[in-house]
Protein backbone atom coordinates (compact mmCIF):
# COMPACT_ATOMS: atom_id res chain seq x y z
CA UNK A 1 0.00 0.00 0.00
CA UNK A 2 1.36 3.39 -1.28
CA UNK A 3 1.73 5.84 1.81
CA UNK A 4 -0.51 8.31 0.38
CA UNK A 5 -3.02 5.89 0.66
CA UNK A 6 -2.03 4.91 3.72
CA UNK A 7 -2.50 8.95 4.80
CA UNK A 8 -6.03 8.63 2.98
CA UNK A 9 -7.25 6.19 5.36
CA UNK A 10 -5.88 7.27 8.61
CA UNK A 11 -6.99 11.01 7.37
CA UNK A 12 -10.93 9.47 6.84
CA UNK A 13 -10.84 7.56 9.84
CA UNK A 14 -9.50 10.57 12.18
CA UNK A 15 -12.59 12.75 10.84
CA UNK A 16 -14.74 10.00 11.77
CA UNK A 17 -13.58 10.02 15.03
CA UNK A 18 -13.25 13.36 15.77
CA UNK A 19 -16.82 14.22 14.14
CA UNK A 20 -19.35 16.37 16.36
CA UNK A 21 -21.92 13.69 18.14
CA UNK A 22 -25.06 14.66 18.35
CA UNK A 23 -25.68 14.69 22.65
CA UNK A 24 -29.32 13.97 21.82
CA UNK A 25 -29.44 10.75 20.68
CA UNK A 26 -28.03 9.23 23.62
CA UNK A 27 -30.33 11.01 25.60
CA UNK A 28 -33.46 9.68 23.66
CA UNK A 29 -31.67 6.37 24.88
CA UNK A 30 -31.50 6.63 28.17
CA UNK A 31 -34.79 8.26 28.75
CA UNK A 32 -37.27 5.99 29.74
CA UNK A 33 -40.91 6.34 28.28
CA UNK A 34 -43.13 7.74 30.56
CA UNK A 35 -45.68 4.84 32.06
CA UNK A 36 -49.24 5.18 30.99
CA UNK A 37 -51.98 6.68 32.83
CA UNK A 38 -54.27 4.01 34.46
CA UNK A 39 -58.04 4.67 34.73
CA UNK A 40 -59.75 2.77 37.25
CA UNK A 41 -63.53 1.80 36.60
CA UNK A 42 -66.31 1.73 39.54
CA UNK A 43 -69.57 0.83 39.95
CA UNK A 44 -72.01 2.87 41.68
CA UNK A 45 -71.57 1.07 44.96
CA UNK A 46 -67.52 1.58 44.29
CA UNK A 47 -66.62 -1.74 43.17
CA UNK A 48 -63.96 -1.65 40.97
CA UNK A 49 -65.01 -3.56 37.77
CA UNK A 50 -61.49 -3.33 35.18
CA UNK A 51 -58.96 -0.68 34.49
CA UNK A 52 -58.31 1.11 30.74
CA UNK A 53 -55.69 3.20 29.27
CA UNK A 54 -56.53 6.77 28.98
CA UNK A 55 -57.35 6.80 25.26
CA UNK A 56 -59.55 3.57 25.41
CA UNK A 57 -61.48 5.85 28.32
CA UNK A 58 -61.78 9.17 26.16
CA UNK A 59 -62.95 6.18 23.54
CA UNK A 60 -65.36 5.11 25.93
CA UNK A 61 -66.89 8.31 26.98
CA UNK A 62 -67.38 9.59 23.41
CA UNK A 63 -68.83 6.80 23.21
CA UNK A 64 -71.31 7.34 25.71
CA UNK A 65 -72.17 10.82 24.15
CA UNK A 66 -72.57 9.88 20.84
CA UNK A 67 -75.29 7.18 22.47
CA UNK A 68 -76.90 10.13 24.33
CA UNK A 69 -75.99 8.77 28.22
CA UNK A 70 -75.45 11.67 30.69
CA UNK A 71 -71.72 11.87 31.65
CA UNK A 72 -71.27 14.25 34.66
CA UNK A 73 -67.34 15.45 35.10
CA UNK A 74 -65.54 16.70 38.09
CA UNK A 75 -61.68 17.76 38.67
CA UNK A 76 -60.31 17.55 42.24
CA UNK A 77 -57.20 16.88 43.46
CA UNK A 78 -55.79 13.66 45.46
CA UNK A 79 -54.45 14.26 48.65
CA UNK A 80 -51.29 14.36 47.34
CA UNK A 81 -52.29 17.29 44.96
CA UNK A 82 -51.96 15.28 42.03
CA UNK A 83 -55.01 16.54 40.00
CA UNK A 84 -57.67 13.98 38.91
CA UNK A 85 -60.83 14.01 36.81
CA UNK A 86 -63.58 11.99 37.77
CA UNK A 87 -66.37 10.98 35.48
CA UNK A 88 -70.17 9.28 36.20
CA UNK A 89 -71.81 7.84 32.81
CA UNK A 90 -75.25 7.43 34.21
CA UNK A 91 -76.69 4.38 32.44
CA UNK A 92 -80.90 3.91 32.50
CA UNK A 93 -79.92 0.51 33.24
CA UNK A 94 -78.37 1.01 36.47
CA UNK A 95 -75.42 0.24 35.47
CA UNK A 96 -73.52 3.66 36.24
CA UNK A 97 -69.39 3.64 35.48
CA UNK A 98 -67.81 6.53 37.69
CA UNK A 99 -64.44 6.69 35.97
CA UNK A 100 -60.83 8.09 38.29
CA UNK A 101 -58.87 9.74 35.32
CA UNK A 102 -54.84 11.00 36.38
CA UNK A 103 -55.12 14.52 34.91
Amino acid sequence: MKTTAQAAIVAAGAAVVLAPVDPQAIRDLNTPEPEPAVVAHYTINGTCWGHDTTTGTEEMLARAHNDGLVVHEWHVTDRDGWPLRITRIVDPSGFDTISVIPA
